[in-house]
């Protein structure tokens, strides 16, 4: 066995708790790796290490006020890491302090260029507080490195269509299908895009399939384009439900369980 010193036997023990932490942590045993990375700031209150992955955690668990606290102390320590920026902006964001999200965002950005979730989500929230050119930009750069990324396309094509872009818009969906054809609204905007186009190829087939794909609980379509297509006042309401259970799933367990209260007064 070697003869480590007290401080390298430290660095040693500190490594060996920071991968049995990480390891927890990305095999989904949240509890034990927060409980791993309190122990490691216990030791050493400026682990870089233990500060990021304890941001993140909370993070996840909707706490970005407490994220923040510890993210601001990772980036006195560790101000050229990128992902710090990055991730001080996503609770920023949560936060709803969208100007001061965005300028974390661009210091990620700055210290790495090709940060593909920085400018993503930069370019979200700038879409969300209206700055569309600016978002569409950002897109575009991730395109620019990965012209497959299907969640900048997906953005990118959207973006286009609110521009009112459709001759852009439309081949974007087009090579969006051929990567993931099951986007959601994808089929739908691909179809809406080429009819604002008036480009009427393959439109009767089109629109049909997006009806029975509707029809069959597929979310495929939002449901005012489905009302500029040739479909029933049936096939909009359904369509408009599967997109509502879609982005605001129903609670495992109502809110109210049958309980029932009583007191003396009327």
């Amino acid at each position: 066995m070697p003869d480590f010193s007290m401080t390298e036997t430290a660095v040693v023990l500190s490594a060996r708790d920071r991968d049995h932490a990480a390891t927890r942590f990305n095999a989904g045993r949240v509890q034990e790796a927060e409980s791993l990375f309190r122990a490691l700031l216990a030791r050493d209150e400026d682990d870089v290490y233990a500060l990021y992955h304890l941001a993140l955690i909370l993070h996840v668990q909707q706490q970005p006020a407490q994220s923040l606290l510890l993210l601001d102390r990772g980036i006195v320590l560790a101000p050229k890491l990128a992902l710090m920026w990055y991730r001080r902006a996503m609770a920023l964001q949560a936060l709803g302090r969208h100007e001061q999200a965005l300028e974390s965002f661009d210091q990620a950005i700055l210290l790495q260029p090709d940060h593909p979730e920085a400018l993503l989500n930069s370019g979200v929230l700038l879409r969300d507080v209206f700055r569309h050119h600016e978002a569409l930009a950002r897109f575009e750069r991730v395109l620019g490195r990965d012209p497959l990324h299907q969640q900048a396309l997906g953005n990118a094509a959207n973006l286009l269509a609110e521009l009112g872009q459709c001759e852009r818009s439309a081949p974007m969906y087009e090579r969006l299908l051929q990567l993931s054809p099951d986007y959601p609204d994808a089929p739908g905007m691909l179809c809406y895009e080429r009819l604002r186009a008036c480009d009427w190829a393959d439109f009767e087939r089109l629109s049909g399939q997006l009806v029975a794909d509707v029809c069959a609980g597929k979310r495929v379509c939002r449901s005012f384009v489905l009302m500029a297509l040739p479909s029933s006042a049936s096939d909009q309401a359904l369509c408009a439900r599967v997109v509502a259970l879609d982005r605001f799933p129903k609670p495992l367990q109502s809110l109210w369980q049958g309980e029932r209260y009583a007191h003396d007064r009327l």
